[in-house]
């Protein structure tokens, strides 16, 4: 079953080295752009290079259609990250 992602659960587990535990529950992982733009995948950041072999997997995928809610990145009633936003668009 797919699911789509924002940035903390991805990173996080990526840099504790157990990024395959979302692997082994989900077929495939969607993340908006703004997502993919926070995991600085291109990095030496802790955590990029699995997640950028996660992309390259093609079990994770960014999805211009996990972000519905056009561009604006802005709700008055819940201020968060854009990443997080557009991942509960």
């Amino acid at each position: 079953m797919p699911v789509v992602s924002n940035t903390s659960p991805l990173l996080n587990l990526s840099i504790i080295g157990h990024l395959d535990l979302v692997r082994t529950q989900f077929d495939r992982v969607l993340i908006p752009p703004a997502v993919l733009d926070e995991l600085h995948i291109d990095s030496s950041r802790p955590g990029a290079g699995k997640l950028k072999n996660a992309i390259g997997e093609g079990w994770v995928a960014c999805s211009p259609a996990c972000a519905l809610h056009g561009d604006d990145d802005s709700h008055p009633a819940y201020p968060a990250d854009p990443g997080v936003l557009r991942a509960a668009a």
